[in-house]
């Protein structure tokens, strides 16, 4: 339920972490702090700045990638159909002959089209506050927390050097725990419940119709990532270190390098348009398909799909198929849907480097403060 930039920046903080364990990185970063011999509150200021600027990109993330975007990918915008009848207009002369139109009723049909409660970011999170109370930003996230645990945990297994098994056991992992994920959604889309999420967990039955739409959206997921990745190292980006860069490149390789990059960032946003942004809106439309009867809604949305939904009790599979459930989709949620993640990715940019220049800002505060003294 992430965008492109939510899939890169997943990948690029794992490889942080993973290169954060290792003995030399941690070597490294003990003689930073040694030779520029930081007091014990900086480093605490550091610290407590970087927890809170994590915190911000998360729930800025989460509430509109994950909760708002997952709302628009559902609703179904409401329609009402007026019907209005009134007796035909009689003649003015009482003795003039009956015609055959006297004897029918006149009828006029309106139908009313709503304006989607999803329309924008601003009125999205408006109807959940209303409906869901103050906290309904981060709804779902102890689901989410217990299903990015489970696929992390699958994924630890594997050496961090072998990425083609890393993306084979990554779409694994995300097939063996879609039941948490179906649940994750139904907790998404659905007015607050008395039952905890485990308890609204889908029966594996229910499971078995999202097993190749979670395996597709998995793959998707890997495409987005290592399509890049393998254009960059085609072009030679990998073997071009800071040092070059700034040192040795000429004003035309750094041109060169630059056009090289803006093609990876044109191929990842190509491929996340193309491939996961489909796989993703499926898979969530399936899922929820599937939401039990007894769950009220929290957006207006069709839970038979235009008629496409075939109830198990006669025969169907009780959810929305595959191919239906993209076609489905109107063409303004779509655009709507792309619209929110761009959003996203502008806001999550902003903070970023609003973040880098607060903490350009505070190591300059500290060399003043030691040069002081």
């Amino acid at each position: 339920m992430t965008g492109v930039h939510g899939q890169v920046l997943g990948h690029v903080v794992r490889r942080s972490v993973e290169a954060y364990s290792d003995q030399k990185a941690q070597e490294d970063m003990n003689q930073f702090f040694a030779q520029h011999q930081l007091p014990g509150w900086a480093v605490a200021g550091i610290a407590l700045y970087a927890i809170f600027f994590a915190v911000a990109l998360a729930s800025i993330r989460y509430t509109i990638g994950d909760v708002i975007a997952t709302l628009m990918m559902v609703e179904t915008p409401k329609t009402e159909t007026i019907t209005t009848i009134s007796e035909p207009a009689k003649s003015a002369d009482p003795d003039a002959p009956l015609e055959k139109e006297d004897y029918l009723l006149d009828t006029e049909t309106v139908t009313i089209r709503h304006e989607p409660v999803t329309k924008t970011g601003r009125s999205t999170m408006r109807h959940m506050v209303k409906h869901a109370g103050s906290f309904s930003r981060w709804r779902g996230l102890s689901v989410s927390f217990v299903y990015h645990l489970c696929v992390g945990a699958v994924l630890s297994l594997v050496p961090r050097h072998q990425p083609l098994l890393q993306g084979a056991v990554s779409i694994l992992a995300t097939v063996m725990f879609s039941r948490i994920h179906m649940t994750w959604t139904h907790v998404l889309i659905s007015m607050p419940s008395e039952k905890t999420w485990f308890r609204r967990m889908p029966s594996r039955k229910m499971q078995r119709n999202v097993l190749l739409p979670s395996a597709v959206y998995a793959a998707a997921q890997q495409l987005t990532i290592y399509m890049p990745m393998l254009l960059a190292v085609v072009l030679g980006l990998h073997r071009v270190n800071h040092q070059q860069l700034v040192h040795e490149f000429t004003k035309a390789d750094r041109v060169v390098y630059a056009v090289k990059l803006g093609a990876c960032l044109l191929t990842a946003a190509f491929v996340a348009l193309t491939v996961l942004l489909p796989a993703n809106v499926t898979l969530t439309r399936i899922e929820a398909s599937m939401l039990p009867e007894e769950d009220e809604a929290l957006v207006p949305f069709d839970r038979t799909f235009d008629g496409k939904v075939v109830p198990a009790i006669v025969g169907g599979t009780g959810c929305v198929s595959f191919v239906d459930a993209w076609r489905t989709v109107d063409r303004k949620v779509r655009f709507r849907i792309v619209k929110i993640y761009a959003q996203l990715f502008t806001m999550q940019t902003i903070i970023v480097i609003l973040g880098m220049i607060g903490l350009a800002a505070f190591a300059v505060g500290i060399k003043h403060i030691q040069s002081g003294h």
